[in-house]
């Protein structure tokens, strides 16, 4: 199992997020068979002991003020669809929001 798992890494040239997504559904099947398999638990066992490798997580590049202020002048304020689109983008910069938080004011907010 360790040799497919570098095998991965090595030949395929997987990052080590693919490695562990492999991993992780090699995991849960091993789960599945602990108790439909009793006779391969010893081996169930080495396979869940294999570790997930450290993989580096990616920083969240916000925008600069230039980029939002770009934005914000893309929809033109000359048609109430470009001031609703334009109101929206000034709410979601200045307060944070998700979309789905944006999707989800009411008036009565």
């Amino acid at each position: 199992m360790v040799a497919f798992l570098n095998d991965l890494q090595t030949t395929r040239a997987n990052s080590c997020g693919s490695r562990n997504a492999r991993l992780a559904a090699i995991k849960s099947f091993m789960h599945y068979l602990e108790y439909r398999v009793p006779s391969a638990l010893d081996q169930i066992q080495r396979v869940l002991a294999i570790p997930m490798r450290k993989t580096d997580t990616r920083l969240v590049r916000h925008l600069t003020a230039s980029e939002i202020q770009a934005l914000l002048d893309a929809p033109k304020p000359v048609h109430w669809l470009g001031v609703r689109d334009r109101a929206m983008l000034h709410l979601t910069f200045a307060a944070g929001l998700r979309v789905s938080e944006l999707t989800s004011i009411r008036l009565e907010d």
